[in-house]
């Protein structure tokens, strides 16, 4: 019997309506094969078997295994909302217990998204923008000459945070200003009254704005909607950036 899994990972600030761009789509339904994943292991399976749209685990023997698929995707830190699809298929003599989604901004360190063996659709904020990295760790027990299947996966991104009209992101200890973008109005908390220069690009580099600064700040923009740089300098020293979704 046929079991079909699709996790859409990730959750913790909860679940808002998604219209997000597509970064990346791999397997069914998309003209993308799974080239550019890490798989591990490798070498514990009989076979591994790669085609157009699938890859195929088989386990003669049985066990019990933990199937890891990662990649860096680097377009992620550009997007304030992510939404995360991984899907597969058992196809004979196994049961997929649960997958677990992870993300992080460094490939080292993980951060545990959400675990799920149903079907359930959620997404993740990304105030940071930071996060590069993403994997699914898929536990399985094969039986005798058992076959599953990774037919599936896709990586969304939306631009606008979904915070509510009343949330304000919280400072960072340690950190002398506190940049975050609200209602379209870019704010710099500080506690100095020290002169400091403002200067806001866009991804590609081009200055949307470049004034002086005198403690705390609010930015008024009509910017269209994307992930702009917020740099702090001071003394001719660039104190601290920030990334912002508007």
């Amino acid at each position: 019997m046929k079991q079909t899994l699709l996790l859409w990972a990730a959750a913790l600030f909860g679940v808002h309506s998604f219209g997000g761009e597509i970064i990346l789509e791999c397997g069914k339904g998309s003209d993308n094969n799974f080239n550019g994943w890490y798989i591990h292991p490798y070498n514990a399976f009989e076979a591994l078997d790669f085609y157009e749209n699938h890859v195929e685990f088989i386990s003669e023997a049985g066990g019990e295994y933990s199937i890891s698929l990662s990649r860096k995707i680097p377009q992620m830190s550009e997007y304030a909302n992510l939404l995360i699809e991984f899907n597969f298929e058992t196809i004979e003599n196994c049961r997929l217990n649960t997958v677990t989604v992870y993300l992080s901004k460094d490939g080292i360190h993980w951060d545990a998204v959400q675990e799920e063996a149903t079907q359930k659709g959620v997404t993740i904020e990304n105030p940071d923008l930071d996060y590069q990295y993403v994997k699914a760790i898929a536990d399985i027990t094969f039986y005798t000459n058992g076959k599953i299947s990774w037919d599936y996966a896709k990586i969304e991104g939306e631009y606008t945070l979904s915070m509510e009209e009343t949330e304000i992101p919280a400072r960072e200890e340690g950190n002398a200003y506190h940049i975050f973008s609200y209602n379209k109005v870019i704010n710099i908390e500080c506690d100095t009254e020290k002169e400091y220069t403002v200067l806001i690009t866009n991804l590609a580099g081009q200055i949307q704005y470049h004034e002086s600064g005198f403690g705390p700040e609010k930015i008024s923009t009509d910017y269209p909607n994307g992930i702009y740089i917020v740099h702090i300098i001071q003394n001719h020293e660039m104190i601290t950036t920030k990334k912002v979704a508007l």
